[in-house]
């Protein structure tokens, strides 16, 4: 937490994992395959998921 504002914030470690993950330095411990779907929406429709 930070002192001055009581917001939550990573620690430095966290942070120096997350910056070598996205600088493609790090690899996953554990990679999870899913389907993904997306929305289809038309104007005065309800949103219908679309595979």
């Amino acid at each position: 937490m930070c002192e001055h504002c009581g917001e939550a914030v990573f620690a430095r470690e966290v942070t120096e994992q997350i910056r070598r993950m996205v600088q493609g330095e790090g690899r996953p411990v554990k990679t999870v395959s899913m389907d993904v779907f997306a929305l289809s929406c038309r104007s005065g429709a309800g949103c219908a998921p679309v595979r």
